[in-house]
């Protein structure tokens, strides 16, 4: 029987080192790291709009990659926080999405959370079903079945 290796950790962001003195996740040449979770966040007035801000001619959204050891919950809420400047609080699961495909930046999965907002400014749902080409392709199953169009 072979003795118990103690594990070793990284000083700058906790995770554990693997046996070539990496942490996990390893960090790619872009700056980010592997990192196959995202948490989105809907938030939703009354009258059936959602906070979406836009990017490159397309509206998505608020989303962040989950970082090492952050609840994707609170994921979501710091996703509004960056993208729209608003705080939200309240973060109800409500999907999760799963595809290889479905994102560029390779996260396969997302969690999607309903949150809960009292400032922002809302994206109608009249607009969004007459612009749904300028969906984020990512985000558009998700968008339309929040408004109960598909």
């Amino acid at each position: 029987m072979h003795p118990k290796k103690e594990a070793s950790y990284c000083i700058d962001c906790g995770s554990e080192i693997d046996s070539y003195g990496r942490c996990f996740p390893s960090k790619q040449p872009d700056g980010y790291y592997i990192n196959f979770l995202e948490s989105a966040a809907i938030i939703q007035n009354k009258e059936g709009g959602i906070i979406l801000h836009s990017k490159d001619g397309k509206l998505y959204l608020p989303s962040a990659l989950v970082k090492n050891k952050e609840d994707p919950s609170a994921a979501a809420i710091r996703a509004v926080k960056e993208a729209v400047g608003i705080e939200a609080a309240n973060a109800q699961i409500v999907s999760v999405v799963g595809d290889p495909k479905r994102n560029p930046k390779g996260c396969y999965t997302c969690c999607v959370y309903k949150l809960e907002c009292k400032e922002g400014v809302y994206t109608s749902a009249e607009y969004i079903k007459s612009h749904v080409s300028e969906l984020a392709s990512e985000f558009s199953g998700i968008i339309l079945k929040a408004l109960n169009i598909c």
